[in-house]
């Protein structure tokens, strides 16, 4: 009881067996409400074992496991565990009953999921980045012989005007890769 993670002893029909005082509060039931009651409806509020559960590994081949699951306790907000199950075996070997180790990983799992954002913004600052030069440099170059078209004629004549809205198109078109920056 004195751990905060939570721990629990479950039997081969996902019965509860004995919580702590970490687990029961994880549940948020009482310790009486636990005991008996099977794990994956007691901590899940689902209505069979938990998909990838560890412990049905752990009773099938004997070995320790461990898995994450994510939980969603009736009246809660869903949380990120990561469990560990332990065996407890008879005399024969069999696996009679495992010790579940549940720690809450909710607050690790937000952070890389915040971290793995925060990566996908940067990759896509650094494309945008990369493509707004790649566009400018012609841009410029159009630009500035565009500007020199339109200096070799006078207003009115039908080139003036070409150059001209060539000009309006390129500056247009830098006023949406710098949207595209922003």
């Amino acid at each position: 009881d004195g751990i905060s993670d939570g721990i629990s002893v479950i039997d081969r029909e996902y019965r509860i067996v004995n919580p702590n005082a970490g687990i029961i509060t994880m549940a948020n039931r009482g310790e009486t409400e636990l005991i008996g009651a099977a794990c994956y409806r007691s901590y899940n509020g689902s209505d069979s074992p938990c998909p990838g559960c560890p412990a049905e590994n752990t009773f099938k081949d004997g070995r320790v496991s461990a898995g994450q699951i994510r939980w969603c306790v009736p009246g809660q907000k869903a949380r990120d565990m990561q469990i560990y199950i332990f065996p407890l075996q008879e005399e024969e070997g069999r696996v009679v009953q495992v010790i579940e180790y549940a720690k809450d990983i909710s607050e690790k799992v937000a952070l890389e999921r915040k971290l793995f954002q925060s990566a996908k913004l940067a990759a896509i600052g650094t494309l945008a980045a990369g493509v707004a030069h790649e566009i400018r440099n012609p841009l410029g170059i159009m630009k500035t012989s565009a500007d020199m078209i339109k200096r070799s004629f006078n207003a009115g004549e039908q080139n003036y005007e070409l150059a001209g809205f060539l000009i309006e198109e390129v500056d247009r078109l830098n006023r949406v890769v710098t949207r595209l920056l922003d």
